[in-house]
């Protein structure tokens, strides 16, 4: 499958193409929105759709957008249904279709791919193993903050080679992993 990645930070702009490879598609064009602002709906109209169309001239089998939910208080599912009906009338007023797939991060991209616990206990900038503070579950948290309190003096978490390290060595078929993020299932789903 051609994936086309739109993604809304620097984070995801590195990970999601990694995640996207290593499930055996191709990405043919992967670009970084530069962050979401307030306002839902301008998100979308102003910073996402552009990108979108441009995809869309490529003719993917599938564009993936990948942004956070950050602290918005409507849930991934409504926020979802709004963003997709902003791309859809967008897409439509050029003309345009293509196959879109909207993943929110709960609460941030880091409760995707610090979803391997064992992945993330053995990073080397650790003082200690974070797994037992990270709880059940990822989504909802934001388990880079679990992740500074736990660092070695001097060091501190990159998101991008940090992140970059575990999308691409994190075990993305274990159940187990699955079953501590909903976004990390989500985005899985949207890609088989």
């Amino acid at each position: 499958m051609k994936v086309a990645c739109v993604t809304e930070g620097e984070t995801e702009y590195v990970c999601v193409p990694k995640i996207v490879g290593r499930l055996g598609h191709v990405v043919i064009s992967n670009v970084h929105a530069g962050g979401c602002v307030d306002d839902w709906d301008l998100t979308f109209e102003r910073k996402i759709l552009p990108y979108v169309k441009t995809a869309a001239l490529k003719s993917p089998d599938k564009i993936l957008i990948v942004v956070d939910r950050e602290k918005r208080p409507l849930c991934c599912g409504g926020l979802a249904s709004r963003a997709l009906q902003i791309l859809s009338v967008g897409l439509t007023a050029e003309n345009l279709t293509a196959s879109l797939s909207l993943v929110i991060s709960d609460r941030k991209f880091e409760s995707i791919i610090m979803a391997d616990y064992e992945l993330m206990d053995r990073l080397p900038i650790l003082s200690r193993s974070v797994s037992p503070d990270f709880g059940i579950v990822l989504d909802g948290t934001d388990p880079k903050a679990v992740v500074d309190r736990a660092l070695k003096p001097g060091k501190k978490y990159d998101k991008v080679r940090h992140g970059g390290a575990l999308a691409s060595s994190m075990r993305l078929e274990d159940l187990t992993v699955q079953s501590r993020s909903r976004s990390l299932r989500k985005l899985l789903k949207e890609l088989t």
